[in-house]
């Protein structure tokens, strides 16, 4: 029987393929600019809930129904609020790595 050993392989802490992961994000955000991303969405959910929510409420008693329009605000605030808040999302998240602005999709 033929018996084999492998030696552990000395790593330097420098080379670790998860360093970068563990390390904090280079760059900080100031106070302000994490206000001014915080204001960003509120403004982005407050004036859509607004819009198709209390538009729905108002349809309804408007139009003498239980909560028909209530549920197609809702729903359509979330049909078409999602992507609004994921395209905010991503220009957060490249404003914050450095970059100007995430690519964009060629309308062409």
């Amino acid at each position: 029987m033929i018996r084999a050993t492998i030696a552990p392989v000395p790593m330097n802490p420098s080379s670790h393929p998860l360093k970068e992961s563990l390390q904090p994000p280079s760059k900080e955000i100031s106070i302000w600019e994490a206000l001014g991303i915080a204001w960003d969405f509120l403004a982005i959910i407050l004036l859509l809930t607004t819009v198709f929510a209390v538009g729905g409420v108002l349809a309804d008693r408007y139009f003498h129904t239980k909560f028909v329009f209530t549920a197609i605000g809702f729903v359509l605030l979330i049909i078409i609020g999602r992507p609004i808040v994921l395209r905010k999302a991503n220009t957060v998240a490249a404003r914050l790595e450095g970059k100007k602005q995430p690519p964009t999709k060629n309308p062409s």
